[in-house]
């Protein structure tokens, strides 16, 4: 009996590598992600706290300081943005993927069902034939 042979053995090799490269995207970009979400926190924690002396000399420069703080959580607060949507987009393509390496698993499996039922059916007939050969 021939051993089964996927035809589509490399294209399937391709979907899982592909899959495998979109999840590796997702987590990076979820990783990213904390990240971004992590340093937003710190800033909203020191931005939180106001002022920290009562030194009149060292007002202005806390002043400053705040205020570049603000500039800085605007700005993480939109990296965060961007992160979030790249994220989205590496879902859907970690999903697209996984649909796509699935589709050719059903097709693997279709294709293994019907060779063991081809090889089934020749075991049947060699059967038959050293049956009906011996007389039985």
């Amino acid at each position: 009996m021939k051993r089964f042979r996927f035809r589509l053995d490399a294209l399937l090799r391709l979907k899982q590598r592909k899959r495998q490269e979109a999840e590796q995207l997702f987590a990076s970009c979820q990783r990213d992600l904390i990240a971004g979400i992590d340093a937003l926190g710190r800033l909203d924690e020191r931005l939180g706290q106001g002022f920290t002396t009562h030194d009149p000399q060292l007002i202005r420069t806390e002043e400053a300081f705040l205020g570049r703080l603000r500039v800085e959580r605007r700005a993480q607060a939109e990296r965060v943005a961007e992160l979030q949507k790249r994220l989205q987009k590496a879902s859907e393509a970690m999903l697209q993927a996984k649909r796509e390496e699935e589709s050719v698993l059903s097709l693997r499996d279709k294709a293994k069902a019907a060779w063991r039922k081809d090889a089934l059916k020749e075991v049947q007939s060699q059967l038959d034939d050293l049956g009906y050969r011996s007389g039985l």
